[in-house]
């Protein structure tokens, strides 16, 4: 009787064959013996590999996070520290490159070792910096692999053994949408989001060339089999944007008639916030808005302020906010408000311009230096800002006044008028401020107008939106 389906025979088969064995050692699986009663193969046994492999493979990426984190994030720090982009970017293909090479050397396939040094990659502060950095490469070299692939295909399978590839590829297809479908009810989605779930997922994926390559390698499946399934998968991924079509003509119209009448769900607010730098003013932003419980992701190109505020538990990327292609890999597009923290005049235009003109929607909070700056933020759409030291200027001047005998109700009431008079001039001057005439004109008016009413006889008469509040000794 042949050995059962529990042998080493049949799970080294059965591993050799499926998508999770690639990325093991290729080891020859042990010849079946034909004997009259259960029996495990000796060589099996004897093999200790096969059994060691996927131990390895587990310390493989228990080593790959520890060394990120105690060997790969100094190395970073200090690449960053030299402000060299380029750098960046070799040091990043090394890392992968070096990862797969060290994996093909041991035996292993190159694709575990690329996927071990993107594990390095990705668990430290420089990830998105990497990611915009290596964009390029990823385009190229995705590029190259689906035009081979393309070129492999056999498509006159296609008219040999139509029925037989029609069966496969509906038989996969619908086994999949099925088993997405299932997946998405038990986390309560509404139908029609489960069955775009399941429409959206029910291709094959890419990976399934270099599984079918690697087996064909390995002479797990002959050539034709291999130029057989490969046509399929071609053919299960042209399926997915006809059946989105017909999801959209057919059944989505009658789903939304039936939601029509249904309660609708209790609206759950999500917000994304993306804070470029974490300096003095970012950290103050950024405080208020985790104490009501706001998510962000905080981002900034100062490596020893990063590693500073790591200490404390704060997750900052690595990253320069002007780069465009920073702020896509930073999530931005998604994002429903950028606060803009930099220090720098020209450094924050830049930012702003890059926003307004690649993000319109995107709600845009941003730190300004003076009036004038302001005032070209303005120009870009920008309305939500604040001088950097305005108010902390005017809440010196209140302690002043107090400090010179005057009431401290009395100074918070001078204080509030002075901030609202003073905006209303930056929003009234703004139309003027190209003349410098008007300009100088209006402000001096104003100037005028303001000491006037501040040098009244009771600090009370002062116009304010709102009674200032009492302050305690």
């Amino acid at each position: 009787m042949p050995a059962g389906p529990a042998s080493p025979y049949c799970w080294c088969r059965m591993f050799r064959s499926s998508p999770s064995w690639p990325p093991f050692r290729s080891s020859p699986c042990p010849r079946r013996r034909w004997t009259t009663k259960w029996r495990v193969p000796s060589r099996s046994i004897a093999n200790p590999m096969d059994w060691i492999t996927p131990l390895i493979i587990i310390g493989a990426f228990v080593g790959a996070v520890l060394a990120g984190r105690f060997l790969v994030r100094p190395v970073l720090r200090f690449v960053a520290l030299t402000g060299v982009r380029e750098a960046f970017t070799a040091l990043g293909l090394a890392i992968v490159f070096g990862a797969a090479l060290l994996a093909q050397f041991e035996g292993f396939s190159p694709a575990l070792g690329a996927f071990i040094g993107g594990v390095l990659l990705a668990d430290s502060e420089y990830r998105h910096e990497l990611e915009s950095n290596l964009e390029p490469f990823k385009g190229l070299l995705l590029g190259l692999f689906f035009i081979s692939v393309g070129m492999s295909i056999a498509f006159d399978i296609l008219w040999s053994e139509p029925l037989r590839l029609l069966a496969l590829v509906l038989g996969f297809v619908g086994i999949k949408i099925a088993v997405l479908f299932v997946l998405a009810s038990l986390f309560r989605m509404h139908l029609a989001d489960r069955l775009l779930v399941a429409i959206l997922l029910s291709q094959a994926g890419e990976f399934a060339f270099v599984i079918l390559q690697f087996a064909q390698n390995n002479s797990a499946i002959g050539a034709d089999d291999h130029a057989f399934l490969a046509v399929a998968i071609a053919l299960s991924m042209a399926t997915t944007p006809l059946l989105l079509l017909a999801f959209d003509r057919l059944i989505a119209p009658r789903l939304d008639a039936r939601r029509k009448g249904e309660r609708p769900n209790d609206p759950i607010e999500h917000r994304r916030i993306v804070v470029l730098g974490y300096g003095r003013f970012g950290q103050i932003v950024t405080r208020m808005l985790r104490s009501q419980g706001f998510d962000m992701t905080l981002i900034d190109d100062d490596p020893a302020q990063i590693e500073l505020v790591r200490k404390f538990g704060v997750k900052v990327f690595y990253g320069d906010g002007s780069r465009l292609d920073l702020l896509h890999a930073a999530g931005v597009g998604q994002a429903e408000l950028v606060v803009i923290a930099v220090g720098g005049r020209d450094r924050i235009l830049d930012i702003a311009r890059n926003l307004r003109k690649h993000f319109p929607s995107v709600t845009v909070a941003a730190r300004a230096v003076d009036r004038g700056h302001a005032h070209e933020l303005m120009a870009m759409g920008v309305e939500i800002f604040e001088r950097e030291t305005f108010l902390s200027a005017i809440s010196l001047g209140a302690k002043v006044l107090t400090q010179l005998g005057v009431a401290p109700n009395d100074a918070m009431h001078m204080a509030q008028a002075f901030e609202r008079h003073d905006n209303e001039l930056l929003h009234d001057s703004f139309a003027v401020r190209h003349d410098e005439d008007a300009y100088i004109g209006m402000v001096r008016n104003s100037m005028d107008l303001l000491n006037e009413a501040m040098s009244g006889d009771t600090p009370s008469a002062i116009p304010v939106d709102k009674p200032a509040p009492k302050r305690t000794e």
